[in-house]
Order: C-alpha cells, then structure tokens, then sequence
C-alpha cells in the first residue's frame, strides 16, 4: 500500500498537543523521521487488520489515558 499524505490526519489536530497516531502506511518512515510534530506518533505495522485496531487502541491508552479516540480505516470490500 502506498504511503498516504498525513497533512489531512493534521488538520484533525486543532491544538499542537493533540495526539495523531498512524499505521506505517499513512507516512514513510523516512518522511516520519524528518516530520516536526511531537504529537505525530507512527506504528512500525501497516493497521490494515482490522483484529490489530484493538492492542494499537490499548497502547493509544497507555499513552493518553482518558482520552477519546477516533479510528478512521477505509472500508473493506
């Protein structure tokens, strides 16, 4: 799967602390590495399987206890 632009993920974020976790195929790793947003976190493993969203919602609330979190997948047909 090709990597797919993060900027629109950004635009969710409306305050700089605001928490963005992706899978690997929402930014290349490289382009991760020279992105400037600590809130930006990157899963080495593509989300694809939806039988993963549940450990990557657990390790979201090690980190953000409390908080609401969004999951957007595109639809599997």
């Amino acid at each position: 799967m090709q990597s797919r632009p993060l900027a629109w993920l950004m635009c969710f974020a409306a305050k700089a602390d605001e928490a963005i976790w992706c899978g690997s195929y929402a930014i290349a790793e490289a382009e991760y590495e020279a992105l400037d947003r600590p809130n930006v976190s990157r899963f080495i493993y593509e989300l694809g399987d939806r039988e993963q969203i549940p450990d990557a919602i657990g390790t979201i609330e090690e980190h953000h206890p409390g908080q609401t979190v969004w999951v957007e997948a595109e639809s599997q047909s």
